[in-house]
């Protein structure tokens, strides 16, 4: 009896819109570009949707500054993986995760921190 071939579907790497990769690639260098003005100036400015927003200075804009990283290099990440043709979706995944995770925690000690320096003087 002869053995049967398993058929092995062929890898179809992710397809990102062009639309959305151009604003990626725009986005993630502004967004650095404006963190960096903000620790240059030891003033990072956070806007608010329902309030006025909140200036940062020191370690807190440097925390919020390393968030902003965390979010540039997630945005890159997904350009990368567009053009990227091997199979290793899972690794992207695995890495938007983590530079998701980082920088939510990295903004809320920001965050937090300024709030106790605020509270404390």
């Amino acid at each position: 009896m002869a053995q049967t071939e398993k058929h092995v579907p062929a890898h179809t790497p992710n397809h990102i819109s062009a639309g959305w990769r151009c604003f990626y690639a725009i986005a993630s260098p502004a967004v650095i570009a404006y963190g960096a003005y903000g620790i240059w100036i030891d003033d990072l400015f956070i806007p608010g949707k329902r309030s006025t927003g909140v200036h940062l200075q020191g370690l807190a804009a440097w925390l919020v500054f390393a968030a902003i990283l965390c979010m540039a290099a997630n945005m890159v990440s997904v350009i990368v993986d567009h053009y990227d043709k091997r199979n290793n979706e899972t690794r992207y995944r695995l890495f938007a995760s983590v530079t998701s995770w980082a920088g939510w925690i990295l903004f809320c000690f920001g965050i937090l921190h300024h709030i106790l320096i605020t509270l404390a003087g």
